[in-house]
């Protein structure tokens, strides 16, 4: 039974990632917006309508959760973003850094109200954004906060963070790009 479950969960990751696939192409295409547009300014409205395409009417298990749901950053107290969520998200430091380091990253340079898709298996949890198609296990891994954590690890100054995020820009665009490629290859064949 247990590999039955393994499997159930391995193919809801499967579908999250190709419904967000299929919005992050839509978007693209339709509105010539990247994954890292859309995570600057519509994460809201695209998180909604991925769990809207994949949740039925009993499904709590997918959700959509934001950053100040999880961090309790609402009270400008950030002492307490681990107290609250790190037990019930798995949320732990990446990059080596410490979670004070975390903290003081994600105070000067998170998107407070980044909203991302949720998905609660028997193996925890499990994060999606239109950057992050595949899911990560801990928040901090999705790439609108992982790159400035790599950059604080890296330690760049200003100048080479803002190169570093248009770079990331770049890329969000090449992989979009890339998919729309290989989906038009595969329907050639």
């Amino acid at each position: 039974m247990q590999g039955i479950e393994n499997m159930k969960q391995t193919l809801e990751i499967r579908d999250i990632s190709k419904v967000i696939d299929t919005l992050r192409q839509r978007y693209y295409l339709e509105e010539n917006l990247s994954p890292w547009d859309i995570n600057n300014g519509l994460c809201d409205q695209f998180a909604d309508e991925v769990v809207k395409e994949i949740r039925s009417s009993e499904d709590e298990d997918i959700f959509t959760l934001s950053f100040l749901e999880i961090t309790n950053t609402g009270d400008n107290d950030w002492t307490d973003f681990y107290l609250k969520s790190v037990s019930a998200f798995n949320i732990q430091p990446t990059h080596g850094l410490t979670a004070e380091q975390v903290r003081e990253t994600m105070l000067k340079h998170a998107d407070c109200s980044h909203v991302w898709v949720s998905l609660k298996t028997d193996d925890g949890y499990f994060f999606f954004d239109a950057e992050t198609p595949t899911g990560v296990d801990n928040p901090l891994k999705l790439k609108t906060f992982d790159k400035f954590l790599n950059a604080r690890a890296l330690n760049f100054d200003e100048g080479k963070l803002n190169k570093y995020l248009y770079e990331q820009k770049e890329c969000s665009i090449r992989d979009i790009e890339q998919t729309i490629d290989e989906q038009d290859n595969s329907l050639t064949m």
